[in-house]
Parts: structure tokens; C-alpha cells; sequence
């Protein structure tokens, strides 16, 4: 077109070659995210990290979610309010702009594949990076990433690709147990409290398991303070089988209420 300006091989090599040009064009894209205080640019850097296998030796890899973790991730929260939030975020970044700063960038920095649900099947939407180059360093430069600002915030919560890998496990292995072991020998809150930085993350099955723990973990620790101290105390004087059943009546819903 007129007035266009052909990129030459000495360009492209001052712009950093592909990978250079995808950092440049991923921050100018990021900076548009309205306040840098605000909650876009915190969710989308969530986001990103998120769909990245951290590796101690740099040579990270991209990880896809589905589309409700996404959204989630993106939103950072369970209600309707934060999931809309991280739709229009993760359009966004997949090249749907909205705000005008944005507008400018001609990058996407993700790809959505899949469709939404409908009559006859689920949502198999999955989220991706759009180029593992992104999360990768110079060849020969371990301490010189394509695009510094991602990599630096996967670096600064390296733990969370563990913390996934340890709630996904925990969660298999609770489904595994009797009432009495889950009560007596679950994770405790602190243990717990670790999975707050994935939270927006996790499965089903891995967010029921946190509910049901916690729930254990919260009546176990009311038994060690001695306020169902009575309870027990009552129990000396009761017939055996009722002092058999009580740990399987706490380790019931019942026993919550």
C-alpha cells in the first residue's frame, strides 16, 4: 500500500527477529489494558502465566485451559461479574480490541480453539499462547527472554505450576478415602490456604475436594481447641457402639450442622 514501509533484514534484526517483534508488540498490546493499577493487566499477566509449564532451566512450555478456568484465571473470581470481566480480557488479547490504546497493537497473544456448549455437546473451547517464543530466551542468552515481562512474572511465582500439579494429585487421593481418614487425616487450613494462588484453576473435582477438606480441616481443628471436648467426654459413658459411630457421624454433613 502507499506509504508503506518494507521491513528489511536489518530491521528485523535490530527488532530482535520474531521474537522481538512479538515482545514489542505483546507490551504495546499489554500497556493498552487500561491502569497499570487496574485489574486488567493483573489478569491478563495471571492468565498468561497460567498457560505456561514453568522449567528451572528457562526452556518453559505452553499449557492450554479450558474456557471457564480461562475465564476465571482472567477474571481472578468465581462470580458472573469477574467471569464477564475475563471474557472480554481474554478477547482481548486474542485480538478482539475494545479499548483504543489497544487498538494499535496488531499482535494476539492467544488463540481460542473449540466451540461453546450447545444442545447436542459441552464446551470444548481451550485457551493457548499464540507463539511459545514468548515464554523463551535468546538462543545462547539464558538471561535475555524474547519478552522479559512475562517471563520475569513466571519466574516470580514459579511455585503455582507445583501447587497444580500437588492440588490435582490430593484431589485424586481424596476420593480414595473413608469418612474417618478424611476427618482425622486431612490437610489442614494452612495447607490449604497454599491453593489460594490457583484456585481460580482448579477442576471440579479439585475445587470440591478443597471445599470438603476445608470443611474437615475446620471441624478437625474445633475437636484439637477442646470445644467438642463434652462430646467426647459424654461418650465415656455411653455403650460402645455409640462411641464407634461418633467419628463416622462427625464425617457426615450431618455432624457440620
Amino acid at each position: 500500500p502507499a506509504g508503506a514501509r518494507t521491513l528489511t533484514l536489518a530491521d528485523y534484526d535490530s527488532l530482535g527477529r520474531l521474537g522481538g517483534i512479538l515482545a514489542t508488540e505483546a507490551d504495546r498490546l499489554l500497556d493498552g489494558l487500561g491502569d497499570g493499577r487496574g485489574p486488567q493487566r493483573h489478569g491478563a499477566l495471571e492468565l498468561l502465566s497460567a498457560l505456561a509449564h514453568f522449567h528451572p532451566e528457562g526452556r518453559h512450555t505452553r499449557q492450554s485451559l479450558g474456557w471457564e478456568q480461562a475465564c476465571r484465571q482472567a477474571g481472578q473470581g468465581f462470580d458472573a461479574e469477574a467471569q464477564a470481566r475475563g471474557q472480554r480480557l481474554i478477547d482481548a488479547l486474542a485480538g478482539q480490541r475494545s479499548e483504543p490504546a489497544a487498538q494499535h497493537a496488531r499482535l494476539r497473544l492467544l488463540t481460542v480453539s473449540g466451540s461453546a456448549a450447545d444442545a447436542h455437546s459441552g464446551d470444548t473451547r481451550r485457551v493457548d499462547l499464540i507463539h511459545e517464543a514468548l515464554l523463551r530466551c535468546r538462543p545462547g542468552e539464558a538471561n535475555r527472554p524474547y519478552w522479559p515481562r512475562l517471563v520475569e512474572y513466571l519466574n516470580a511465582h514459579k511455585d503455582r505450576d507445583l501447587l497444580r500439579q500437588n492440588l490435582r494429585q490430593e484431589a485424586e487421593t481424596w476420593q480414595g478415602w473413608g469418612r474417618r481418614a478424611r476427618l482425622f487425616d486431612g490437610p489442614g487450613l494452612g495447607a490449604l490456604r497454599r491453593y489460594q494462588a490457583v484456585q481460580y484453576l482448579a477442576i471440579d473435582n479439585e475445587r470440591a475436594y478443597l471445599h470438603a477438606a476445608g470443611r474437615m480441616a475446620r471441624m478437625r481443628s474445633v475437636l484439637v481447641g477442646g470445644s467438642a471436648l463434652v462430646l467426647f467426654a459424654g461418650a465415656l459413658i455411653l455403650p460402645p457402639v455409640f462411641q464407634k459411630n461418633i467419628p463416622d457421624w462427625l464425617a457426615t454433613d450431618e455432624g457440620h450442622d
